[in-house]
């Protein structure tokens, strides 16, 4: 039993989180017909704020000087998009990676007292026989899972699979 953490959240509540979640993801109407984030592209972190800032003040300030396909009025209204994106990962961010670690903690919780049930079962199993198919059933179900969680985990790792 690892007991890392306990938490509960009331029915009401969790209906209402969903709905504050639904809500803003409804507010912020983003594109849904857009590429996940290319790898051949170069990513632009809050230090580049400035840069860009300034290369469209500079295109501005100097409009005989060739911006290529480039348009720069749009440019400006993405930089103000993106740093307004930006906000909300900043809040929205911490919120999910809590989430994420609540959630894990809790999987490693269950799996270890469902293991430790498992072979407690496996344990007195030949000495009972009425708990035989129960404890075979907790194996196969504890193989199939762990399968399937291996499997997962290799696609995760090799897109190609």
């Amino acid at each position: 039993m690892l007991n890392q953490v306990s938490y509960v959240l009331k029915e009401e509540d969790i209906k209402t989180v969903k709905d504050l979640f639904k809500q803003a993801e409804a507010l912020l109407a983003l594109p849904t017909d857009v590429p996940i984030g290319g790898r051949n592209h170069q990513n632009m972190g809050q230090a580049s704020i400035g840069y860009v800032q300034d290369c469209i003040e500079a295109a501005i300030a100097f409009p005989t000087v060739p911006s290529g396909e480039t348009d720069v009025n749009k440019m400006g209204e993405k930089l103000a998009s993106f740093k307004v994106v930006s906000e909300i990962l900043g809040v929205a961010l911490p919120i999910t990676l809590k989430l994420i670690n609540v959630n894990r903690l809790m999987g490693q919780d269950l799996m270890a007292d469902s293991n430790s049930i498992k072979e407690n079962f496996e344990r007195v199993a030949p000495k009972r026989a009425e708990m035989k198919p129960t404890a075979e059933k907790l194996r196969q179900r504890y193989s199939r899972a762990k399968k399937e969680d291996d499997e997962a985990s290799k696609k995760s790792q090799d897109p190609k699979l």
